[in-house]
């Protein structure tokens, strides 16, 4: 047996079992294949592009430790990639712009020392739905977010937590660790 009857025999088997496969547009390739793998090409969509993005982010060493009092934004200083029509930006060390009105995917990891929780805030107002607590190490969050034009996000210990969260790498870092906060506009 050549290789081609093995491939045929391979596809076929797939062909019988109602198992669709990719390829070019026409067939797989196999004997007897009419174009059995694909269906006809549709229509083009609409060309895709950002909408805008930003990454901010703090480097935590065991000597940088920040308590965040109850009601307190989590700092994160410095600039990391972004893009996009929209200019997601800086406006303090933890407060940032959302300069168009629409929804947007906002999601934070934040490296701790002891107990907390951090919650979403969109101009000055804590998300009720976009409250998190700490897993391991670190309190990771993500949620879809609506927002007016102009707004500001924070990251917020909330003021009815349980107190200071520390925003710290673990005991056992042999590192500097980062936090970071990445914002992407969906609509």
């Amino acid at each position: 047996m050549n290789t081609v009857t093995i491939c045929d025999d391979i596809n076929m088997k797939r062909h019988r079992s109602g198992l669709r496969l990719g390829g070019d547009g026409e067939n797989c390739g196999c004997a007897g294949c009419a174009g059995c793998c694909t269906g006809p090409r549709g229509p083009a969509g609409p060309a895709g592009s950002f909408l805008g993005y930003a990454d901010f982010y703090a480097i935590l060493t065991p000597d940088s430790a920040t308590a965040i009092q109850s009601g307190g934004d989590v700092p994160f200083p410095l600039d990391g990639c972004a893009g996009g029509g929209t200019a997601i930006s800086r406006i303090s060390p933890a407060t940032f712009l959302l300069p168009a009105a629409g929804a947007y995917l906002v999601s934070f990891s934040v490296p701790v020392s002891g107990a907390g929780q951090l919650s979403i805030a969109v101009n000055g107002a804590e998300l009720p739905y976009a409250v998190f607590a700490k897993a391991a190490f670190a309190i990771n969050g993500s949620a879809i977010v609506s927002a007016s034009a102009p707004s500001a996000l924070s990251i917020r210990n909330p003021a009815s937590g349980a107190g200071t969260v520390t925003a710290a790498p673990h005991i056992c870092a042999a590192v500097p660790v980062s936090a970071h906060l990445t914002v992407i506009r969906l609509a």
